[in-house]
């Protein structure tokens, strides 16, 4: 699904991002593990490691999500000390995040993207979008540059259908939690705060001609 990433250079900036993605939460894992000797120095690196991930490609911006999830996976308590020591990976997300906003918006001309889909059919998108990630990641045949763009009327009960088989998958998880374990749990919830930037509630150049794409 990453050919782009490989065969064009202007895309290589996915490959850069995951890189560095990667290795803060190695770092961080590092960090927080009680055996680890000298445990801050692992923490500047993360840190360090995290501004280049952003520095290539603000999808990064998702990371402070994946920093709580690992504590939560080990059972560490995410306590005052934690969150303060996460605030200045989220600090640097939420500039990035709000300068790749206002770039989208001001300089590549997505100010109308979205501009007819209300709250309810933007949910609407990104439940189906969930969805077809999914889907494509289980299964990644006919893959295409761009795909259809889905026409969403919010009046049709059909258009829900993504939507109620997204709540009955994370009902069965979180009742299904102790014979599944966190894993699963964390697995969801990673996907879906990672894959968040792009589902349809922040404006996209590619949204003019597709709600997804291979290279997300």
């Amino acid at each position: 699904m990453q050919v782009e990433s490989v065969a064009w250079i202007t895309e290589r900036k996915n490959v850069l991002m995951g890189f560095f993605f990667l290795l803060t939460l190695l770092a961080w894992i590092a960090f927080v593990d009680e055996r680890t000797k000298r445990p801050w120095r692992f923490y500047w690196l993360a840190l360090i490691l995290y501004m280049l991930a952003l520095s290539a490609k603000t999808t990064a911006c998702t990371l402070p999500a994946a920093l709580l999830l690992i504590l939560w996976l080990q059972k560490k308590p995410i306590n005052r000390e934690r969150i303060l020591q996460i605030a200045p990976f989220f600090l640097l997300a939420l500039g990035m995040g709000l300068v790749s906003v206002w770039w989208e918006r001001y300089h590549q001309g997505t100010r109308l993207a979205l501009a007819p889909l209300g709250p309810i059919e933007r949910i609407l998108v990104a439940s189906r979008a969930l969805w077809f990630y999914l889907g494509k990641l289980i299964w990644p045949s006919n893959l295409t540059f761009i795909y259809p763009r889905w026409t969403i009327v919010s009046t049709r009960p059909l258009e829900y259908a993504w939507l109620l088989a997204g709540a009955g998958l994370c009902a069965v998880i979180y009742f299904g939690r102790r014979r599944l374990g966190r894993g699963v749990e964390v697995a969801a919830a990673f996907f879906v705060a990672t894959l968040s930037p792009v589902l349809g509630f922040i404006m996209l150049f590619t949204f003019y001609y597709t709600f997804v794409a291979d290279h997300y």
